[in-house]
């Protein structure tokens, strides 16, 4: 497993959702609801993290998701945020 440093965070990255295909081969490409948030899951804290949230918690972090490097590791997607990064603490959904 990958092991954060200092005050980051290791957040799995939520898999896209699969394109809907016509039965004509023709990509069906939809605009994402503004309520489907990009929540991701903690995965691994460092060890001066001081965060309220715990490995499991579903979290949304501030700043361009988008431009960050994810990390392929067994078959999922992970990014390294600092701790500063998370905006809110998500307790709709827990992972186990």
């Amino acid at each position: 497993m990958l092991k954060p440093v200092r005050n980051n965070i290791l957040l799995e990255v939520p898999p896209k959702k699969k394109e809907e295909v016509s039965k004509g081969g023709i990509v069906m490409v939809t605009k994402e609801a503004p309520e489907e948030l990009p929540f991701f899951i903690i995965a691994a804290k460092g060890i001066d993290c001081v965060t309220e949230a715990s490995i499991g918690d579903r979290v949304l972090i501030g700043g361009n998701v988008y431009g960050l490097k994810k990390i392929p590791y067994e078959d999922k997607e992970y990014i390294i945020v600092s701790e500063e990064s998370i905006l809110a603490i998500s307790n709709w959904f827990k992972v186990n």
